[in-house]
């Protein structure tokens, strides 16, 4: 258990440290990777929602606390982002390729909208709504992009484990 709060708290520090240094290199139209979220998506797909809402709730309540926008609205969004795909996650077969990734695509979305619905709420933004939703395509395949490289890796190397374990 305390293990697990330590790869998780190292996690959330590097995804932190790359979001804000190496990945503004990255930016295409405007928009970068949230690597904090996919880390939230994959964890709560693979691990379940109650996680996912945990874990979604401290990476973002720590994720405004650090850039100072908006005190609780990542945490809300990623907490109910990270619930439904742990919710999603059991719903799936977990042992391919794609299932992790449609998990991030629908988070990512359900984060995005959930998040601009409520910055929209509060008077953040104005004039045509439509046009704040179109970063949170650009956002969802990028995070999918992130995360293709880590399911890969995860996909890769079970399929070699099994293959040692079978005698091939």
């Amino acid at each position: 258990m305390i293990l697990q709060g330590v790869i998780f708290g190292a996690l959330f520090l590097a995804s932190v440290v790359l979001q804000s240094t190496l990945f503004h290199f990255f930016k295409i139209g405007g928009v970068k990777p949230d690597l904090i979220l996919v880390i939230v998506l994959l964890s709560a797909f693979f691990k379940g929602e109650r996680l996912g809402a945990v874990l979604g709730f401290i990476y973002g309540i720590l994720e405004d606390l650090i850039v100072g926008r908006y005190i609780g609205i990542q945490a809300l969004t990623k907490m109910t982002a990270g619930y439904a795909v742990g919710v999603l996650g059991k719903k799936l077969f977990q042992d391919n390729l794609i299932s992790p990734l449609i998990g991030v695509f629908i988070g990512s979305i359900i984060h995005g909208c959930l998040y601009t619905v409520v910055l929209f709420c509060l008077g953040f933004y104005s004039g045509n709504p439509i046009h704040n939703f179109i970063p949170i395509i650009h956002i969802t395949f990028y995070n999918l992009l992130i995360s293709l490289v880590f399911c890969w890796g995860q996909f890769y190397s079970s399929k070699k484990r099994l293959l040692r374990t079978l005698g091939r």
